[in-house]
């Protein structure tokens, strides 16, 4: 008679790493950013195309810019969470700046036109 130990850790053995593969997928998706978007526009609703956004993190310094395209949108994928300053220069124009602009896990955030 044949022992059925070694077949049950085998199937043990099987279904414990089938379920790895499954979580491994899940865990990498997992994700420590977010976003920031917007569109830039003068007092009059005109957008403004090739002004510099840049967005720096008030607790560690870490800073990005972007370039408004053509439609005066900007773009910031995965950013670091954390409290953003955002600026806002273009030549001809008064520099804006807006503080406490929050990034959150796996959020894309959209700023009001400026």
């Amino acid at each position: 008679m044949r022992s059925k130990k070694p077949e049950r850790l085998l199937r043990l053995a099987v279904l414990v790493l089938s379920a790895g593969l499954f979580l491994v997928p899940i865990a990498q998706a997992q994700t420590s950013s977010g976003g920031l978007t917007g569109v830039i526009t003068d007092e009059t609703g005109g957008v403004l195309p090739g002004a510099a956004v840049t967005a720096v993190n008030a607790a560690t310094g870490f800073s990005r810019v972007a370039v408004t395209t053509n439609s005066g949108s900007y773009r910031f994928p995965n950013l670091p969470i954390g409290r953003y300053s955002v600026k806002v220069e273009l030549s001809g124009f008064a520099t804006v700046t807006v503080e406490g602009v929050d990034i959150n896990v796996a959020v894309t955030r959209e700023l009001p036109s400026r």
